[in-house]
């Protein structure tokens, strides 16, 4: 498996998921590995410290669907997310590259509402001190014809 490397937007998948606990400070964490539809990976972790709490579960809820049970670790698995990633100073001295938020994944905008369109032509004839008449659509510009017939002669 590749990994990622490069600061941007990927849409993934959650491959694996664990739980556990920082060696150095004991903060638990919640580690996803996501993978992206080309095989290309990157881990993240998602710590769960009471004030890292705050952001990470209603994350969890809103983009995977979390039912609050650490005890079925599953429920993420297989489930598509976007993520953004960033490169950040690492405690060597050096940056690596980390995933900076994990969202839902991206969709179509949903249906407009039927007085939409309504509300755009009223304000843009509005606009153009041009009347508007609701449920009329405006005359088509003609295209050109053509002046030439079958036989290639004008007319």
């Amino acid at each position: 498996m590749a990994k990622i490397t490069t600061e941007d937007r990927f849409d993934v998948t959650v491959k694996d998921v664990g739980i556990g606990e920082s060696k150095n400070t004991g903060t638990p964490y919640i580690y996803f590995y996501f993978q992206t539809a080309e095989g290309d990976g990157i881990g993240a972790y998602q710590y769960l410290s009471e004030k890292a709490a705050e952001y990470t579960l209603p994350m969890l809820e809103e983009v995977f669907g979390f039912d609050n049970n650490f005890n079925n670790l599953e429920q993420f698995k297989g489930k598509p997310a976007n993520i953004t990633t960033g490169f950040e100073d690492d405690n060597k001295g050096g940056q690596q590259l980390r995933v900076k938020f994990i969202n839902k994944p991206f969709s179509a905008p949903p249906p407009a509402p039927a007085n939409l369109v309504d509300k755009l032509n009223r304000m843009a004839h509005q606009r153009a001190g041009k009347p508007y008449f609701p449920g009329k659509q405006a005359a088509a510009t003609p295209k050109p014809s053509s002046t030439a017939v079958d036989d290639g002669e004008p007319f």
